[in-house]
């Protein structure tokens, strides 16, 4: 038996041992080709079972993440970034629909250091979004700064007279998001 089969083998073995199925054997050379075929059976029985047949309760298992996922270059400063996805995407579509609705609002994604929300001789690479909101009679934008997604699903329903947000399936309430309101609104 190859030493990369027995590693997978093994390894098999011990995950099988961990959801309490015996393989007792398993490291043994001579019973290897009876013991490989015991597991196989073991594990096309476990295989409807998923990943919790296997894994205990306090096993903690994460997705591998992505790379990031575009280059960006800061419009006022021109310095590239490669970021990951914050829901950019999904804001401007709330920006459309406000605009829509007749709001005068605006985002733009610019990094940290334009911002003015880190030094600009410091080491910084990420962004996050300026978002621009007129209110009726007012003379000048508020600004506000946010990465979050969920502060601009709060400004729409805000926006739209409404008293609360669906986001992930939860329902937020605009009462829980007073000071995010204000960040954002200005009011």
């Amino acid at each position: 038996m190859s030493r990369k089969n027995k590693i997978k083998i093994l390894a098999t073995a011990a995950a099988l041992s961990v959801s309490g199925v015996s393989c007792s054997n398993a490291e043994n050379e001579n019973d290897g080709d009876m013991e490989k075929q015991s597991l196989i059976e073991k594990l096309k029985g476990l295989a409807g079972k998923g990943a919790k047949a296997i894994m205990p309760e306090m096993a903690m298992c994460y997705e591998v993440p992505a790379q990031p996922r575009e280059e960006f270059t800061c419009p006022q400063c021109g310095n590239v970034f490669y970021i990951w996805d914050n829901g950019f995407e999904e804001i401007t579509s709330i920006i459309e629909r406000l605009k829509a609705q007749g709001h005068d609002v605006k985002v733009e994604r610019i990094c940290l250091k334009c911002a003015g929300l880190i030094p600009n001789d410091s080491e910084g690479n990420d962004v996050t979004n300026k978002f621009s909101y007129k209110a009726p009679k007012a003379k000048k934008y508020h600004i506000a700064y946010s990465a979050n997604l969920s502060d601009f699903y709060a400004v729409e329903a805000a926006l739209s007279n409404k008293d609360s947000y669906v986001m992930w399936g939860d329902t937020i309430q605009l009462s829980n998001e007073a000071e995010v309101l204000k960040k954002m609104l200005g009011k």
